[in-house]
């Protein structure tokens, strides 16, 4: 049976039945926001990471296949349907769904009422675009209502899927105006957020699934659609998702448009909240200039034709051409295309792939760079560094890493002997196609741990004795950090970073010293002596946040805490930790002998959050 064909002008793959043997994916995304949509509109997105940054639900080995997606309902009298026929199921009078480089496009049609409906991730923004137009090809007016539909991960997808006894307390929303906003954890411990909105008035809302789905309800049939009104829920636990309701009024031959956005923003911790933060209301003001850039059918249709641009500059730079069409297709257009995926993913999030267990391929990422390097050599360049710094100082690697922390995945290990090979067949491919041999030259980013420092009688001393056999490690160092370590290590004249004039390891006294020069800017109280008539007299200073010091006016006071080195450590392990990087990851970083030792430590930040707690105590009772 023959389900669809390609069309090489537009460069797209034209499904025509909705009932294929799987569900047939399409990847968006070129640069941090991706999503996965299949030919019925399932699927899910996620920002860098399919794992730790997930935004949507995606059921995998489920019945029915292809469980939850991004999706329309539209409710034209008594008839219930969706334009990619999932999930309502709807015989559809005409279904087609067009795949293309970057986008895809869904036409469907019942009782002389047809839906478009184009998904795409606009180029520079971190955010998918749904538009969607609804035209009436009857003889008579049609008075409609349309709901959206998608449901919300609780970020982590692996701890969304198992620990139900604290998801269930968690769940958290915002409603203003048509821009409904997923803040699960922002108040606890993170500074993004998830928002779904669309540029028209609303008859109604729903945040919460099971007050959309009914009780006991599915997908397929929810309660709030077959009644043909929302309930405006707000979500406190359980299960979060985004729902708007609009009521559409066509005469015969009428179209009208609607753009949804579904993004993702990230504040700055300093600016996390709109006024105080016990008011825990999110600063919505990125989230108000994502949404201004798409709030009209121009702006959204502009976006989709400089996507295509880019999708059309790209395959540009190498074509065939033969006698052979298929030949010339699969070189010209998919093989590339296909490539490029590889790249944003390496098989990290697919149909097969969950997205939760491997993260990005180390063997899988060095091959993928015969196949893009001549299309994007500068990214190709920045892959092959990354890759390279989740090598350890005996060459071998970590076969996994994450995408988001660019950190070691341990779920597998390492010690696979030919991943450090494909390494160097992608760095001369690399190579080969620039002529940059300077990235030979470069050093990846880490700090070996192979020396301890310890203190006798107010002397440093140096040793190779370390505390435990894991202690001898490879840490990564984090990318803000390399900059400026590059720039001191240039200008030492020392094989120490930071040294003594004698070029050698600071004493205790000098590095006190150097760490005073980190605490005074600090808000703490602190004291100073004028003499008057030959009287000591004690005043009390206390610092306010951002003022200068008076006697040293390019001084500011930036930290409104009190730092000591040894509370930096615990502070790196509590953000690997709150991040969801497994524990034998956080042990290996640590230094610890093993993940019990790091468990024993740090388990009251995975487990014991006091402000969670009455959350937690609550559901377990039932109450809400």
């Amino acid at each position: 049976m023959k389900f669809g064909h390609f069309d090489d002008a537009a460069k797209e793959y034209v499904i025509t039945s909705p009932k294929t043997p799987l569900p047939w994916i399409n990847y968006l995304g070129c640069e941090d926001f991706f999503s996965l949509v299949s030919n019925t509109c399932g699927g899910y997105s996620f920002y860098k990471d399919a794992k730790l940054l997930r935004l949507t639900r995606y059921r995998y080995n489920n019945i029915p296949y292809d469980s939850n997606g991004h999706y329309y309902y539209i409710k034209d009298g008594d008839t219930i349907w969706n334009p990619g026929w999932m999930p309502a199921k709807t015989e559809l009078d005409s279904y087609q769904c067009r795949h293309g480089l970057g986008y895809s496009v869904f036409e469907g049609s019942k009782n002389q009422l047809s839906a478009e409906l184009t998904m795409f991730v606009p180029m520079g923004n971190t955010c998918e675009i749904n538009k969607l137009t609804l035209t009436n090809h009857g003889s008579e007016h049609k008075e409609i209502s349309v709901f959206s539909y998608v449901e919300f991960c609780l970020w982590n997808a692996m701890d969304d899927m198992t620990n139900f006894q604290r998801n269930f307390s968690t769940g958290e929303v915002e409603i203003h105006g048509s821009a409904l906003y997923h803040k699960t954890e922002y108040r606890e411990r993170r500074n993004h957020y998830a928002v779904y909105a669309v540029n028209t008035q609303l008859a109604g809302f729903d945040t919460d699934r099971e007050s959309f789905l009914g009780a006991y309800g599915e997908n397929s049939a929810p309660e709030v659609v077959i009644n043909g009104t929302s309930k405006n829920s707000v979500a406190s636990g359980w299960s979060p998702i985004g729902s708007h309701h609009i009521k559409v009024s066509l005469a015969p031959g009428e179209s009208k448009s609607f753009v949804f956005v579904l993004g993702y923003v990230e504040n700055p911790v300093a600016e996390k909240w709109d006024g105080p933060a016990e008011n825990g209301c999110i600063n919505r003001k990125p989230a108000e200039e994502l949404l201004k850039r798409f709030d009209t059918t121009e702006k959204a249709d502009a976006a989709l034709a400089e996507l295509k641009e880019y999708w059309n500059n790209l395959l540009n730079h190498f074509t065939v051409s033969s006698s052979e069409e298929k030949l010339d297709r699969m070189v010209n257009i998919w093989h590339q295309y296909q490539c490029m995926v590889t790249f944003n993913m390496s098989r990290s999030a697919s149909y097969f792939e969950s997205g939760i267990g491997r993260g990005m391929g180390f063997r899988d990422s060095c091959q993928d760079l015969l196949g893009f390097v001549h299309l994007i050599p500068d990214r190709a360049r920045e892959r092959i560094l990354d890759i390279a710094a989740t090598q350890f100082e005996d060459g071998s690697a970590y076969h996994q890493y994450q995408p988001l922390t660019k950190k070691g995945n341990s779920d597998i290990g390492s010690g696979f002997n030919d991943d450090p090979l494909w390494l160097i067949a992608g760095t001369a491919a690399y190579i080969k196609e620039t002529g940059d041999y300077t990235i030979l030259d470069e050093k990846t980013p880490y700090i070996s741990v192979r020396r301890a420092w310890h203190v006798e009688g107010g002397e440093p001393v140096v040793n190779t004795l370390l505390k435990t056999p894991a202690a001898k490690r490879d840490v990564p160092i984090p990318k803000c950090l390399v900059a400026c370590l590059k720039e001191a290590r240039e200008k030492s004249e020392s094989e120490y970073v930071i040294s003594n004039s004698k070029g050698t390891v600071l004493t205790e006294t000098q590095f006190v010293r150097v760490w005073k020069y980190i605490t005074v800017r600090s808000t703490a109280e602190r004291c100073y002596y004028t003499y008057v008539n030959g009287q000591s007299i004690k005043h009390r200073i206390k610092p306010r946040l951002g003022e200068h010091q008076p006697n040293n006016p390019k001084l500011v006071y930036t930290m409104d805490f009190k730092v000591t080195p040894h509370m930096l450590r615990h502070t790196y392990i509590t953000n690997l930790i709150y991040k969801g990087v497994d524990p034998k990851t956080v042990q290996y970083l640590a230094g610890h002998e093993n993940s019990k030792t790091t468990m024993d430590i740090y388990a009251k930040v995975k487990y014991n959050k006091p402000e969670e707690l009455s959350s937690v105590v609550n559901a377990a009772f039932g109450l809400r």
